[in-house]
């Protein structure tokens, strides 16, 4: 929401005596997404480059401004956000808080306003890269894979997505099997999503769930016999 904003403030100031060629750019992508019954914000990106145009041929000191007040609106919502995003916000909204300082120039403020949204990212290339990398891999899964000590031949993966990481992958965990509810044999150690899990109840019957695990949202357990 906070993000419509910030478009909608930077058109509306930039819009007076604009070229007709943005506006008809701009038309042909609002129009048509107001009309879509499937409304995601991937469908406006197409409409960027031409506010961003428009912006840059009439800089607006005003729109400037409204940008960087708003990007530190998100400082109010701070307690409702997951633990780890606190810190991309709380630096968003001090880097957007020193760029006012920039208000009474319009070169100066037009060049915070781009200025601003590449700190966070460079924070998050920096810093959170491993943390997303532990949690877009299955990094944890490996982990208790190998806190079990069995052959990899004597592990089944059913419904699991296909094992790696960046760093340090064991290259025995890459004759584990990945199996269907037909083939999974007698397996010492049996990995599922937990979702699927009911789909193979009759082959865990003999088998105690020893450890789980939550990748991207989902969760996968480790079960053995």
């Amino acid at each position: 929401m906070i993000a419509g904003l910030k478009r909608i403030a930077v058109a509306l100031a930039a819009i007076r005596g604009a070229n007709r060629f943005y506006l008809s750019w701009i038309a042909a992508v609002l129009i048509p997404y107001s009309l879509l019954s499937s409304k995601l914000d991937v469908y406006m990106l197409a409409m960027i480059p031409a506010v961003a145009l428009m912006i840059a041929e009439r800089p607006s000191i005003v729109a400037n401004r409204l940008t960087l007040a708003l990007m530190i609106l998100p400082v109010f919502f701070l307690g409702r956000l997951p633990v780890e995003a606190r810190p991309l916000v709380i630096i968003l909204v001090v880097a957007a808080a020193f760029a006012l300082l920039t208000w009474k120039s319009e070169r100066l403020s037009t060049i915070a306003v781009g200025l601003v949204p590449i700190i966070p990212l460079a924070y998050v290339a920096i810093m959170m890269m491993p943390y997303a990398n532990s949690i877009a891999s299955t990094e944890r899964l490996i982990a208790a894979l190998e806190k079990q000590h069995v052959a990899p031949e004597q592990i089944a993966l059913y419904s699991c997505p296909n094992l790696w990481s960046r760093y340090n992958f064991p290259r025995e965990l890459e004759r584990v099997r990945y199996v269907d509810a037909d083939n999974i044999g007698n397996a010492t150690v049996i990995a599922t999503s937990r979702v699927h899990a009911p789909d193979i109840s009759a082959t865990l019957r003999g088998y105690r769930r020893v450890d789980q695990v939550q990748m991207i949202g989902k969760w996968f357990d480790v079960y053995r016999r």
